[in-house]
């Protein structure tokens, strides 16, 4: 059976970009007032939360001890 997969907690922004001028604007809306779509950039970032951070490092530190333990005894 497989384990479901571990969630890790991000947070994920979206900034509207004129590939032209690079002035960044809140939402799509805002951004076509004043610019084509073809001018659009969208610019994502994800910031994993400290809480995610956590059980990151708790997830990849299990995954390295069972591995450092199989290469062991192989």
């Amino acid at each position: 059976m497989d384990k479901e997969p571990v969630k890790i907690e991000t947070k994920t922004t979206q900034t509207f970009r004129s590939k032209s001028t690079k002035k960044i604007y809140d939402s799509k809306e805002e951004f076509l007032k004043f610019h084509q779509e073809d001018d659009l950039a969208v610019d994502t970032t994800i910031t994993v939360t400290n809480e995610g951070l956590d059980l990151l490092q708790k997830v990849m530190g299990n995954k390295w001890l069972n591995l450092k333990a199989e290469l062991k005894y192989n």
